[in-house]
């Protein structure tokens, strides 16, 4: 790691260590430095999960997702997908009206979330013997991305990422190597809620983003 010891004031040195977490760490998820007081979300969240709408169908049972920013509350899927179809994506995203139904919860990522412009923000939803198949989403190696936070994370459900079980806390913000095989398993009687926070474009970090990441790697390596 010494070659990126002066990634706090070097912004070369801290693009250069963030690339390798994300990218060459061989990392399967990294636990993020963000706190959260997930009492007070878990309370506005879930006696609203029925307000989501199935999320790519073809990719599992019982997945559901509704975006607090975004093109629309019902558009939960990538940029690419409404491309294809037809969609004229010219304007910005934006906090859709079903985000007023969550104040707490906006507040709580405009607070804590430190993306310098925000892609999608969604709630993702996996049913009580819900699945996600196997899959990944980045075709050319390790990538760690999406601030996946977790709502709840019931007994049963499991998160599997190249094999690899990952254990959530409530509470708790993770990156998820999505260049890797992955899925998960709702074997509880309970709605496995998480929410998944994108910046925009999804490919740039920021400086602030990127330290808070640097930050957590550091914090859990010398654990």
């Amino acid at each position: 790691m010494n070659g990126f010891l002066n990634w706090e004031s070097d912004p070369v040195v801290l693009e250069n260590f963030f690339n390798w977490i994300q990218f060459n760490s061989n990392l399967k998820t990294l636990k993020l430095d963000i706190n959260c007081d997930v009492d007070q979300l878990k309370t506005e969240i879930m006696p609203k999960v029925a307000v989501t709408t199935p999320h790519r169908d073809e990719d599992g049972r019982g997945w559901r997702s509704a975006s607090l920013h975004g093109y629309s509350s019902i558009m939960t899927d990538s940029d690419d997908y409404y491309k294809n179809l037809g969609f004229d994506l010219t304007e910005e995203k934006h906090w859709t009206s079903l985000s007023t139904f969550f104040p707490k919860t906006k507040k709580w990522i405009l607070e804590n979330i430190p993306f310098n412009k925000f892609g999608r923000v969604r709630l993702m939803i996996i049913e009580p013997g819900g699945y996600v198949y196997p899959h990944k989403d980045y075709p050319r190696g390790q990538c760690l991305a999406g601030i996946n936070v977790a709502i709840n994370h019931p007994l049963g459900v499991k998160y599997l990422v190249a094999g690899e079980e990952i254990i959530w806390q409530e509470g708790e913000s993770r990156l998820i190597d999505i260049g890797s095989i992955h899925e998960i398993k709702n074997d509880s009687d309970e709605y496995r809620v998480h929410i998944i926070v994108h910046g925009e474009p999804i490919n740039q970090w920021g400086e602030a983003m990127m330290k808070l990441v640097c930050r957590s790697y550091l914090i859990e390596e010398n654990k």
